[in-house]
């Protein structure tokens, strides 16, 4: 039996998007438990589509240094990563918890710097790699 990951469109459709993804923005529809350098997380993950640019600042020819540097485009429709978790900070006098909302900007930049394409296959590649038990098996985009 299929694991699916559901992927609610957030953005605006855009038949521009030259992936199998054309929303500019989707998120998982529940929390996923993850491990990360060895700490537990239940974490929200979001999708946004976009380029990856870098900066040279050597001539691509003789390797001398330009005088600015010049931006070029990586990957036309790559994928930026959005990340989000809970940590307990306390209880209040009612015995209600609290707690406080945080981003794991490591793990979001471990997948930038790995120029992933805004695709459902890069996505499932994403979410699976660090989830703890069953791995996904495929993608449902849904309104």
């Amino acid at each position: 039996m299929a694991n699916v990951l559901y992927l609610r469109k957030m953005g605006a459709d855009d038949d521009t998007i030259k992936t199998d993804v054309k929303n500019h923005r989707v998120r998982v529809l529940e929390n996923i438990d993850i491990i990360y350098k060895g700490k537990k997380y239940n974490m929200f993950f979001e999708f946004t589509q976009g380029e990856h640019r870098r900066y040279r600042t050597t001539n691509k020819r003789t390797g001398a240094p330009l005088k600015k540097a010049v931006e070029e485009i990586i990957l036309k429709d790559g994928i930026y990563i959005d990340t989000q978790f809970e940590k307990l900070e306390g209880t209040w006098k009612d015995g209600t918890p609290y707690y406080s909302s945080w981003r794991k900007s490591d793990l979001e930049s471990e997948f930038y710097e790995e120029h992933h394409a805004y695709t459902k296959k890069d996505i499932l590649e994403i979410v699976n790699r660090y989830k703890v038990g069953e791995k996904f098996t495929d993608v449902c985009l849904i309104e």
